[in-house]
């Protein structure tokens, strides 16, 4: 007989706009696949409050377990979550699985979680419903598992094996896919997972590492993904996609694999659009050409930096030969890219900040995040094991190691692009969201929040000039030249933002985040 569960995104404190949690639906697919009941409760994407999503799992009036899909920036909710549950006289397991969970099962064991998954979990989710309901399946056969001993000490038990031919998946449950649609959210689809990539501050990798894995990246083949999508666009007659992949392009992803793509959509009779993430080093103008002829229009890309010596200590495979080579070829096809760039690390020094400003310069066209960027220390990263073997950690918040600078210079430069950003990053964040999240829109649209993006770039350039020369050439003390460039810049920051919202209410989109919390 088939077992209830209640799968659960709680509200997000992000300045990411809400989107659907592909990872969820996944598990209710496999679960439901073995003829058990699923409720899916998407706080985030429904925008709940823990009030409501704990009277929803009441409503359901008993369950077997209940799962939370999270990070470790949303801890608190869960935290929150689990007291009401708890004080609603609920007695059920309640299991966390995800990014933060995976990286930090202690504290979540620790704020009243009962078990926590590490890594992929479409086979363990299934085994620990098994084994809380069924006694002859011990827990210690849980892959993945984590949880607490009878004297309260955690236990984990051998790593999960993740699903190596991932066509033996069922498509992921799409129960909030309406409210994705009314936000304007393209469907995430998801055809490969991994990385083969190996940079050291990435979670991808040290996620992967939580698993018995045996091979980096793993595709979906052709027929099996377009046949979602085929069936995505019958259903809710939807064309644009989000690829959710870590790296949409890795061998044996070539031209030829991109014309048996466009050839399984023509036989579908399928013309969409899609946005994906993918490896400069990866990029040649055959293959971006082929690929924009299939319907991609836009793209993160994780450059990082313009500066050799940034790049080889960031353990990347990419020069900036192959960055500006990459970014050349994109541009050429009109390919909207959502440039990653990170300025800072502890070693960082001024050479290789004016080398990235220059090359930023070079790049009139491109969106990025802001011209605030560090390098995240996510626990379990080999980022983060090098800084606390180097005694620099000095905080820790939200998951990231806070660390220090080496260079007093750069220290002044980190300053003051941290405080002008923070003055103007919810502008920043609102005008780029339609592009990086991105949002289905007609193609003049994306043109038109494009042009905000870019007079914001300029603003960013400008002022990251002014602080290199600053902390060159002045004797004045810095904190109060950007206090005063921030005062000036106010009136700029509010009519771009009256633009942004301009656009917004044209194209019937809505906005509602909170403050940048790495802020």
């Amino acid at each position: 007989m088939g077992k209830k569960v209640a799968l659960i995104t709680p509200p997000s404190h992000s300045h990411r706009t809400s989107e659907e949690n592909l990872g969820v639906g996944y598990l209710a697919a496999v679960l439901r696949k073995e003829g058990n009941f699923v409720t899916i409760i998407d706080g985030w994407l429904l925008d709940l409050g823990i009030q409501e999503i704990v009277d929803q799992v009441k409503s359901l009036k008993s369950v077997d377990l209940i799962g939370i899909s999270c990070y470790i920036s949303s801890i608190s909710d869960v935290s929150e979550l689990i007291r009401e549950i708890r004080g609603a006289g609920l007695v059920v397991p309640i299991v966390a699985g995800g990014y933060g969970p995976t990286f930090h099962p202690e504290d979540f064991l620790s704020v009243g979680c009962t078990y926590v998954l590490r890594g992929e979990a479409e086979q363990s989710i299934l085994e620990l419903l098994n084994a809380i309901t069924d006694p002859s399946f011990p827990i210690t056969e849980v892959e993945g598992l984590v949880y607490k001993s009878g004297t309260g000490e955690p236990l984990s038990n051998r790593k999960a094996t993740p699903k190596q031919n991932l066509d033996t998946l069922p498509f992921p449950s799409r129960d909030s896919v309406q409210a994705t649609i009314n936000l304007k959210n393209p469907i995430h689809i998801s055809t490969s997972r991994g990385c083969t990539a190996n940079c050291l501050f990435c979670s991808v990798v040290s996620f992967d590492r939580q698993m018995k894995q045996t091979t980096l990246w793993r595709s979906r083949t052709i027929p099996n993904f377009v046949e979602e999508i085929y069936r995505l666009y019958n259903e809710f007659g939807t064309d644009c996609f989000k690829i959710v992949d870590d790296s949409f392009i890795e061998p044996p992803r070539n031209v030829e694999w991109v014309q048996e793509l466009a050839t399984e959509l023509q036989k579908r009779n399928l013309t969409i659009k899609f946005r994906t993430q993918v490896r400069a080093d990866r990029l040649n103008p055959d293959l971006v050409a082929a690929l924009a002829n299939v319907g991609w229009f836009a793209t993160s890309i994780g450059v990082e930096s313009g500066s050799v010596t940034a790049l080889k200590r960031m353990n990347k495979s990419a020069v900036p030969s192959d960055n500006i080579n990459a970014l050349t070829i994109l541009q050429s096809h009109s390919i909207y890219v959502q440039m990653g760039m990170i300025l800072f690390d502890p070693y960082t020094t001024l050479l290789e900040l004016q080398e990235n400003l220059a090359f930023l310069k070079s790049l009139d066209w491109v969106v990025t995040k802001g011209i605030f960027t560090e390098m995240y220390a996510s626990e379990g990263t080999p980022f983060s094991k090098k800084l606390a073997s180097q005694g620099l950690v000095i905080d820790s918040r939200h998951g990231n190691y806070q660390y220090r600078i080496e260079s007093n210079r750069v220290e002044l430069v980190y300053r003051a692009l941290k405080a002008w950003h923070k003055s103007h990053a919810s502008t920043y964040d609102h005008a780029i969201n339609p592009i990086s999240a991105p949002k289905t829109l007609p193609m003049l649209g994306y043109a038109e929040y494009h042009e905000i993006c870019l007079q914001l770039y300029k603003l960013d350039l400008e002022f990251f000039g002014e602080v290199l020369y600053f902390v060159d050439c002045s004797d004045q003390v810095i904190d109060d030249f950007v206090a005063d460039r921030i005062l000036v810049s106010v009136p700029i920051y509010n009519r771009i933002l009256q633009s942004v919202l301009d656009l917004d209410a044209k194209y019937g989109l809505s906005y509602s985040t909170e403050p940048n919390p790495f802020l």
